[in-house]
């Protein structure tokens, strides 16, 4: 069956759904639940019939328009696939952006991820948190021990689950795990407050290397406290206080909003400064780096030129990849397809790390 047809099948198979428990309040807060929205519940109940689809018929057509200019984009990506799971993975993550949370349940979104979470809330110190000023998070300093991991940092305990827990930076695929190993040399692609960067160190070992790439003044003061209270790991990161692109030495402009931070070329409202950036190929070079085993990327939707700036690495290693691409459904197929024209033999794999929109990794291994 064709990437549409299970696409057009998994909308229609859902539309009777009505799934008010899958929202991760967490995350966004909770759910506010509108005289409309309350309506159109009480007329699904009472009708609960599939013919009722119609009632969405307008919405729906509106949002298969949105995603119409990248249908063949995503059907590409959907046939370069290597594995069945990742092709399933991409219809559900496509029927959830036209139908939402309401219609579509993602594959975490089950008890088990929950009690996962709650875990993780429970390793926190409420009492010694840190005020981060992005959308009313705190940090809690958390101690992962019991989950095999000897770091101690601060965290949001639902993000330490997806790092730790859910370990989103590793994918089973029948050829075995794609993760960093001991020994390895990773490139980190966007360190925000240091646990992909604790997470690589302790996977690569002592004999590995981790690369962190972070420039955000806000991030760096959260990366440095969380470095400093392990300095076990922090022996193997080095921190690269550059934006990574597609060529070093381009004047950016960016905005100081922790995790949701951007860059742009040109100057914006609400920008906090200026920075230079750094290729990946360049700092290869100038750290006189034998090879990169492992790039993570997670810059939100700088991801295609940085690996652009990577590209004389990509050919001479094949490293393995675990590439973020949420942040624009283009991302999708330009990412993969400009792999894929490299002809370094790179095959794709998917992994999804929340029960929302974001969070879906791109995997890419190279034989």
């Amino acid at each position: 069956m064709s990437f549409s047809q299970r696409l057009l099948e998994a909308i229609v198979t859902s539309l009777p759904n009505r799934h008010w428990d899958n929202h991760d309040h967490r995350r966004f807060g909770p759910r506010v639940r509108t005289i409309r929205s309350r309506a159109v519940a009480f007329v699904e109940d009472a009708l609960a019939s599939r013919h009722f689809a119609r009632f969405y018929a307008d919405d729906v057509v509106k949002k298969l328009k949105v995603l119409a200019p990248h249908w063949a984009g995503i059907e590409w990506l959907y046939e370069h696939l290597a594995d069945a799971d990742s092709q399933s993975l991409l219809v559900q993550l496509m029927a959830y952006r036209v139908l939402g949370d309401r219609k579509v349940r993602l594959p975490l979104s089950t008890p088990d991820y929950w009690r996962q979470v709650e875990q993780f809330e429970a390793l926190g110190d409420a009492a010694d948190s840190l005020p981060t000023g992005f959308m009313g998070w705190s940090l809690s300093r958390m101690k992962l021990h019991s989950m095999g991991f000897p770091i101690e940092f601060y965290f949001v305990p639902w993000g330490a689950c997806a790092t730790f827990g859910i370990r989103q930076y590793e994918c089973p695929t029948a050829e075995g795990c794609l993760k960093a190993l001991p020994g390895e040399v990773v490139m980190d692609l966007g360190g925000c407050w240091g646990d992909t960067a604790l997470y690589f160190a302790h996977s690569v070992g002592e004999h590995g290397r981790v690369f962190t790439f972070e420039f955000i003044p806000s991030n760096l003061a959260f990366l440095r406290r969380n470095l400093a209270l392990n300095p076990n790991l922090s022996a193997r990161i080095e921190v690269v206080e550059n934006p990574v692109w597609e060529s070093s030495g381009c004047s950016l402009h960016y905005s100081d909003n922790g995790p949701g931070s951007v860059v742009r070329p040109e100057p914006f409202a609400g920008m906090a400064g200026k920075v230079e950036t750094l290729s990946v190929d360049d700092l290869v070079v100038g750290r006189h780096l034998s090879r990169v085993d492992f790039i993570k990327l997670d810059i939100e939707g700088a991801e295609l030129a940085a690996l652009k700036g990577a590209t004389e690495t990509l050919k001479r290693d094949r490293p393995k990849l675990a590439i973020a691409i949420y942040h624009d459904l283009r991302d999708f197929y330009t990412i993969p397809q400009w792999l894929n024209a490299l002809n370094l033999g790179y095959t794709f794999h998917l992994k999804h790390g929340t029960i929302h929109a974001e969070e879906t990794i791109l995997f890419a291994t190279a034989q």
